[in-house]
């Protein structure tokens, strides 16, 4: 007598796949298959000798004394420190609040008002060009008038680095032009800064020189230009500076963005300095503890912060229409969010880093081809729209934080609605994107996905096959490929399970036939 069994596995999960309920012991096979037909999951398999064990447990790692909206940050590292917590805080002065939902300055000026850290920079350093992972290399705001450079930031408490943290950097240096906006990027360990006149100023931290590359520009930088030599103060595109729903400043990837108000006009425009161009062909460095003068571009670096089209590239949006600029290390992309009249012309716009200058420049590994001025960004030829606005048109988008190798967290604006993406195109709202009840999720350096309960307590989930008894193991972390499994004797009562790894796109489908022997 013969039958067949077949289950889905989701990722993540483990499931009973078969279970000998006869009398007679069974020839078994089991087959098993990605279900997307393209990734390749790893995939354990293991027989017991009970059909009745727990699958898919909940194992408590610590609790969150508060849950913020549009939390972000659990602090996996330092197992949810409240000071090291953190949420979105655009609808406020800053982009980042903590804990309990308090903007990390009060005054959308405060140079700290722009930072944006990545949950993932905390986790995985080396993405971000540190030497290793435990040493996490961070360029930010050391309070006065200075940018300092941390060679390890492993121990510092987020909230109190984020706001300026005296005497624990390793080099600093004092900056001419920061008073209104500021950014820094951490993959290139570069800063910007404009002041209230629109001049501006640039910094990249040489650690192994221990000291900065610094260049400053007045009636020639982006801010001037866009602005008019106006006071940034008065041409937010957010409409306000003490709302930061339309950052003015932001960086990603080596890559700066400014937005305002052009003055007497209908229309945004919002001006990209892609800094990642001081490194030789816009090769972003791997180790920011070995950066000297001789690894920096000798092109002088105030032409990044200029609106030199062949060192930069404009584009114009509708009023308070740019929503985002983020970038996928995985495949070398950026996306560019902006919201337009129509969601025909709204929407997700990819560019590599090749066509993000308006002309090429050999030098800095650019083609040319990125938008002007002139032209809205659904005008622009060169650059793709990948994704439909993620959001309901009538809300912003928050800054997408990343929190997994290949996963981001994004919250509308308008009512708190978190999103997710694996690629920064697609977005899936977290009621579908996570199962089982959570409110949020994110990864650790193993792609272990810890979950937040709305109690705030945080939980990974065994798949169960690693508490069962390891002795009737047939398969571990194995990549499915054409999985293929023959001639197991099952005897009478036993039970096969399986799991798929959580670091896996995709569910996998099982199908055990048996013939009795």
């Amino acid at each position: 007598m013969a039958s067949r069994t077949s289950t889905v596995v989701a990722k993540g999960k483990g499931a009973l796949i078969y279970h000998n309920n006869t009398t007679s012991a069974q020839l078994v096979t089991i087959n098993a298959v990605a279900n997307d037909g393209v990734s390749n999951p790893q995939i354990s398999v293991i027989l017991d000798n009970s059909a009745t064990n727990s699958l898919n447990i909940e194992v408590s790692r610590y609790t969150l004394s508060a849950v913020p909206q549009r939390l972000i940050d659990i602090d996996i590292v330092g197992n949810g420190t409240s000071t090291s917590v953190l949420a979105n805080g655009q609808n406020g002065a800053s982009y980042l609040s903590n804990i309990s939902g308090t903007n990390l300055t009060s005054n959308g000026l405060d140079p700290e008002s722009s930072i944006f850290i990545d949950p993932w920079f905390w986790i995985k350093p080396t993405e971000y060009g540190s030497p290793s992972d435990t040493t996490p290399y961070y360029l930010g705001w050391n309070s006065s008038s200075e940018t300092g450079q941390w060679s390890d930031a492993s121990g510092e408490v987020k909230e109190t680095l984020l706001k300026g943290n005296l005497g624990t950097h390793d080099r600093s240096s004092s900056m001419t032009y920061y008073s209104r906006y500021m950014a820094w990027d951490q993959y290139t360990q570069t800063w910007i800064g404009t002041d209230t006149s629109g001049y501006m100023s640039i910094g990249i931290a040489r650690a192994a020189s221990n000291n900065f590359d610094l260049a400053n520009t007045s009636s020639n930088s982006m801010v001037y230009q866009i602005i008019q030599g106006s006071n940034p103060q008065s041409y937010p595109a957010s409409g306000n500076y003490q709302i930061k729903n339309n950052p003015a400043f932001m960086s990603d990837g080596g890559v700066f963005t400014c937005t305002f108000k052009y003055p007497g006009q209908t229309y945004d425009i919002v001006g990209i300095m892609p800094a990642r161009g001081a490194f030789q062909g816009g090769t972003m460095p791997t180790d920011h503890s070995q950066t000297t003068a001789a690894t920096v571009n000798g092109t002088s670096i105030s032409n990044f912060i200029s609106t030199g089209a062949a060192n930069t590239s404009r584009f114009r949006t509708a009023n308070s229409g740019f929503q985002w600029i983020k970038y996928n290390k995985a495949t070398d992309k950026y996306y560019f969010c902006v919201k337009e009249a129509t969601e025909n012309n709204s929407g997700i716009y990819e560019s590599s880093y090749e066509t993000l200058t308006q002309n090429s420049n050999a030098t800095m590994g650019t083609t040319g081809g990125g938008p002007s001025s002139s032209n809205y960004l659904y005008q622009q030829s060169t650059w793709t729209r990948v994704g439909a606005y993620p959001v309901s048109i009538n809300h912003n988008c928050s800054i997408p934080a990343k929190v997994g190798a290949n996963l981001w967290l994004m919250h509308s604006l308008g009512d708190t609605t978190a999103y997710y993406s694996t690629d920064l195109k697609t977005w899936t709202n977290a009621t579908s994107f996570i199962s089982g009840g959570y409110i949020m999720t994110a990864q650790n350096a193993t792609a272990v996905e810890y979950f937040v309960k709305s109690s705030g307590e945080v939980i990974t989930v065994s798949t169960g096959l690693n508490e069962m008894n390891q002795a009737g193991l047939l398969e571990k972390k194995t990549p499915v490929g054409n999985f293929t499994r023959n001639g197991i004797v099952v005897n009478a009562g036993d039970a096969i399970y399986s799991d798929v790894e959580q670091a896996s796109t995709t569910s996998v489908s099982f199908t055990v036939m048996d013939v009795s022997i």
